[in-house]
């Protein structure tokens, strides 16, 4: 009796052994063979992802190349014909900039207050035409005029610029008071 326990204990204790060998036999297959598998798909899967983004973008940029190239020809353009105030004199080059401005400020919704005409610099081969122009508008209006006045031609340059926020109501159409000093550029004879 003593012999058929210790066979029976021996056979479960087997069993255990063998289940435990077989529970450690599949967790090397899967370290071993399995789970680098399951690691280079998610790597896959990744730099699918990756190359997805990349063509989007490129087929964004072919898209876009028209009009990257129409801004490029209208740069090289600008940039041949288009720095200079063609005006004879200081006089008129002052007047001309203080009607561009104006024309500027209201299609961007601004209300020009006042102009002042500055004193003429004159430099080697230009001439600085310096205007100061004061006005009200918004944060929007400001942003058209910054723009405009960056990118239209002749070319021109904000010299200086005061931003005064207006205390009072927050329903006002146009709650900022601007002072800027912009100047134009002018051939020198």
């Amino acid at each position: 009796m003593i012999l058929q326990v210790a066979i029976g204990r021996s056979s479960a204790y087997t069993r255990i052994l063998a289940l435990a060998i077989l529970v450690t036999a599949i967790s090397l297959a899967y370290a071993a063979i399995i789970d680098p598998v399951l690691a280079r798909l998610s790597e896959s899967r990744d730099a699918l992802a990756v190359a997805r983004e990349r063509v989007e973008r490129y087929e964004r940029l072919v898209r876009d190349a028209g009009r990257i190239e129409t801004l490029l020809k209208n740069a090289k353009v600008r940039r041949a014909t288009g720095l200079f105030i063609e005006t004879g004199t200081e006089t008129a080059a002052s007047a001309f900039l203080q009607e561009h401005l104006k024309l500027i400020a209201a299609e961007a919704g601004a209300v020009a207050t006042s102009f002042f005409a500055l004193p003429v610099e004159r430099r080697n081969d230009h001439r600085m035409v310096p205007l100061r122009i004061v006005f009200s508008a918004d944060t929007r209006s400001l942003q058209r005029i910054l723009y405009a006045v960056e990118t239209d031609s002749p070319a021109l340059v904000i010299d200086k610029i005061y931003i005064h926020a207006r205390s009072g109501r927050a329903s006002e159409s146009r709650p900022l008071d601007v002072e800027m000093q912009v100047v134009g550029f002018l051939r020198a004879f």
